[in-house]
């Protein structure tokens, strides 16, 4: 049976957030905020009809679309925003494993895109059937293109319908609601922060990105997002630059990060080199903004700096245990202990 999809209009209930709005423009939330997932891009969410939260939702993206899965016979969704170009579909067999329950058995697909963008490629549905195939999992894939006047996409809990809503034209998204988010929403901000920034470096090394678990159906995430090698080192410059070995800010330096991106891109001439570029600086800069966190669960204040790297923080001797495997191979290339 095909995933249900509705229409109405924004109403003072729905949330309206963005990235930007935490990184310095004046934060909005919702009343219905502790009720709902906020995803954003290459972020996925598990949700069956127990799941103590009713429904994700997506901010409607240039950048992203919205899949969404269901399984009739177990009644258990998955929502998954993945980005434009560039995502690591390798994992979304586990997706459609937890669906089905480990059984053989059906499953439907919508994906939501925005009208006007890119269409998905059609290398896609053929990606999403070889994962199912050795499971025996059938799945009826369908695409539907989002009105550009659409601000939200939600997904319910039940049975994963799916709820365009737009914004009407005689109201500011501002004026709508102005309640801050609360505490666990800035740090899902800095899993945000992370995902777009790490989206962004990936223009420039083209390695796709793996979705990141946001929620399990009852519980949410477990760890931060892991950056891949390139990111930590841009992510390092960017730190260096903006703050002084005291910890002071000393502000940043943009020529000598940009010239430090550039020397990554493997194509300088190339179409988009320039805004992959910006973006990454952009991006970059703002994950300094919220300072130093641990790397494992976003943790704020005072984490300790990792002995060999002298760069990465962690809150606990235990989360730095936890990241180690993924940290090892970029720590042991800039170690600050290595004997010379």
């Amino acid at each position: 049976m095909p995933i249900e999809v509705k229409q109405r209009s924004l109403g003072p209930d729905d949330p309206v957030m963005s990235f930007a709005a935490v990184m310095g423009a004046p934060p909005i939330g919702a009343g219905r905020l502790q009720q709902l997932l906020a995803l954003q891009t290459y972020m996925y969410a598990s949700l069956t009809p127990k799941s103590p939260k009713v429904a994700a939702f997506s901010i409607v993206s240039r950048g992203s679309d919205v899949l969404v899965a269901h399984c009739s016979a177990t009644k258990r969704t998955t929502v998954s925003t993945p980005g434009k170009e560039l995502t690591n579909w390798s994992s979304y067999g586990e997706q459609l494993k937890w669906l089905t329950d480990g059984k053989p058995g059906s499953a439907e697909l919508l994906l939501i895109y925005l009208d006007g963008t890119s269409a998905p490629p059609n290398s896609l549905r053929s990606t999403l059937l070889a994962l199912a195939e050795p499971m025996s999992i059938a799945l009826d894939y369908d695409e539907r293109a989002s009105p550009s006047t659409a601000h939200l996409i939600e997904v319910s809990k039940i049975n994963a319908v799916t709820t365009l809503i737009h914004a009407s034209a005689d109201k500011s998204l501002n004026h709508i609601l102005t309640n801050p988010p609360p505490p666990e929403m800035f740090i899902v901000m800095i899993c945000g922060a992370l995902l777009l920034f790490q989206g962004c470096v990936a223009e420039i090394d083209r390695v796709p990105v793996p979705l990141w678990k946001r929620y399990d159906g009852q519980k949410g995430w477990s760890r931060l997002p892991i950056l891949s090698d390139l990111a930590r080192s841009l992510l390092q410059q960017a730190r260096m630059d903006r703050f002084a070995g005291d910890g002071t800010r000393k502000g940043i330096s943009r020529n000598t990060l940009a010239s430090s991106i550039a020397g990554y891109i493997k194509d300088p001439s190339s179409a988009g080199s320039q805004s992959a570029e910006q973006a990454v600086l952009k991006t970059v800069q703002g994950l300094t903004a919220f300072g130093a966190f641990c790397a494992v669960c976003g943790k704020l204040g005072d984490p300790k700096k990792c002995g060999g790297c002298q760069w990465e923080t962690y809150c606990s001797v235990a989360h730095q245990k936890e990241d180690w495997p993924h940290h090892k191979s970029w720590c042991k290339k800039n170690s600050k202990t290595t004997a010379k």
